[in-house]
């Protein structure tokens, strides 16, 4: 049976009174009565692990935590990217990113192909990157950037109930609606509101960890330092306040979750509503070294390492697939969905797409690589992979992570083979210890694996993106690789042609 999709206008109602007037038989029949709406509420930057549903000694989401006990929790959950743009980009098309892909591929995206079965969709997104030229506004009927305090769990739920009240009336004409919500609490600058954070919190908890997990980078900071850098006891300090800063951005996203919650209940909506909790990528907090390209950096622009251990330490995103940054949370409860379960097999943000196509009944595209997670059996997989800045990760069910760098990022030219690392996260959940040297078959087997995975996700891409946006990327932080983003590019375009730098046709001009 062909779909057609109903015209989409700028304003809410008119939107909204097209798809009232869609008949059942213009879309896809729905195999099975699903839910009314379905929220997919993403955190930038969230890692699961400073959740306490997935184990966290801080209390850092207690309205997450039990709304996650009347659900389904995904213990070793990947994402796509170690940054926003590849990982979302994964997240809307069903497919892998493998290039310095900038823009969403020529392919239905998943708001796409729920307008052409009818249901109503509307995001607010709180991440500058996403709201400009990446093709995230196809399919939407509305999508909004809420004001810059929005940044904030709180204030983005705050504008999405009053955008919700504002056209109660119009919102009640759609038989099912696709909210996505993406907060930015988490991100760096960690700036929490200090009124949040509970009495119980010790600095010295996390001083205690940075002390014994730093130690080893002592003497090359010490090799380096110049005559005020920091002193080990400043440099533990100014981590571990990194560290509580980053909790407590954690627990005003679950205070901004709780009302989301809180709202949904109010209207007599919850106990018809999907949840999806998901984030695009974790945040690495100095818990392993930085690898040559990253030290080299800091040395040219500063000639010495002005803060000490601290400036030598993973931070922030970025091709560091280690599980702080590459495990993310991904909680489902709803409609359909088993209470109080725990998967601790593989799953994948890729799942996503599928899984929310399926909850309205919807055929989802068939090159999707993700699996149904509402299906009776949704099936394994055989691995999981990610891509970022020129680095390839894979991930198999039995702890086996293999990360494939670009050789820039161990300053080797770029004909040079490319280092590898091979890590076994149930054997050193730490991932502090290499294998390579006593598992040189893995090592061979793994790379022949990425090679594989690397020709079979080939498609032609976009990197056409305006000048603004990478003013957005400079002032979320991402100045320092800019270096390797350009370099990358040039390589992608010079050299077997499969970049295309046209630009994307399909954005809609929907409602900002």
């Amino acid at each position: 049976m062909s779909s057609t999709r109903c015209s989409r206008s700028a304003l809410l109602p008119t939107a909204l009174l097209a798809l009232a007037a869609c008949s059942p038989g213009e879309g896809p029949e729905p195999e099975t009565q699903g839910p009314k709406n379905v929220v997919l509420f993403v955190c930038d930057t969230l890692r699961s692990d400073r959740l306490g549903c997935y184990g966290y000694f801080r209390d850092t989401s207690p309205r997450i935590d039990a709304w996650a006990d009347g659900g389904t929790l995904y213990e070793r959950n990947y994402s796509q990217g170690c940054w926003t743009v590849p990982s979302m980009i994964s997240m809307f098309s069903g497919k892998y990113v493998f290039a310095e892909e900038e823009v969403l591929p020529n392919t239905p995206t998943l708001s796409e192909v729920l307008n052409d079965g009818g249901v109503f969709n509307a995001a607010f997104v709180c991440n500058d990157v996403l709201v400009r030229a990446r093709g995230f506004r196809r399919g939407f009927h509305e999508f909004h950037r809420p004001p810059q305090g929005g940044r904030r769990a709180t204030k983005l739920v705050e504008f999405f109930k009053d955008w919700w009240v504002e056209h109660e009336e119009d919102i009640g004409l759609a038989e099912q609606r696709f909210f996505w919500l993406h907060a930015f609490d988490p991100h760096a600058p960690f700036e929490p509101d200090p009124a949040l954070r509970p009495d119980e919190w010790e600095i010295g908890d996390d001083k205690r960890f940075y002390y014994t997990r730093t130690a080893d980078s002592v003497e090359e900071a010490k090799s380096n330092a110049l005559p005020d850098s920091w002193d080990f006891n400043r440099a533990v300090t100014k981590m571990s306040k990194d560290s509580m800063a980053y909790d407590g951005e954690v627990l005003g996203v679950d205070i901004g979750f709780g009302m989301l919650l809180d709202f949904l209940e109010e209207k007599g909506e919850l106990d018809d509503t999907l949840i999806l909790f998901a984030a695009d990528h974790g945040e690495k907090l100095y818990e392993h070294p930085l690898y040559p390209q990253e030290k080299n950096f800091k040395l040219e622009a500063n000639g010495g390492y002005p803060q000490g251990v601290a400036d030598i330490r993973t931070y922030s995103h970025r091709a560091f697939f280690r599980d702080e940054l590459w495990n993310t949370p991904l909680i489902m409860a709803g409609p359909g969905v088993p209470s109080g379960q725990r998967v601790d097999s593989l799953s994948s943000n890729l799942d996503l797409y599928p899984t929310i196509c399926a909850a309205f009944g919807l055929e989802a595209p068939e090159d999707l690589r993700g699996r149904n997670l509402l299906a009776e059996d949704p099936g394994e997989w055989e691995r999981v992979h990610a891509y970022g800045f020129g680095t390839i990760a894979s991930i198999e069910p039995e702890g086996t992570k293999f990360i494939s760098h670009h050789p820039s990022r161990y300053l080797l030219e770029e004909d040079q083979p490319r280092p590898v690392e091979l890590l076994h996260v149930f054997e050193d959940p730490d991932e502090l210890e290499l294998f390579n040297d006593r598992r040189p078959q893995e090592v061979e087997r793994m790379n022949e694996v990425v090679s594989d995975w690397n020709a079979s996700v080939q498609r032609p891409y976009s990197m056409d993106i305006p000048d603004e946006e990478f003013e957005a990327l400079k002032n979320l932080g991402y100045m320092d690789y800019a270096q390797i983003e350009d370099r990358l590019k040039q390589a992608a375009t010079d050299g077997d042609g499969e970049g295309d730098s046209s630009p994307e046709s399909s954005e809609d001009g929907s409602q900002e």
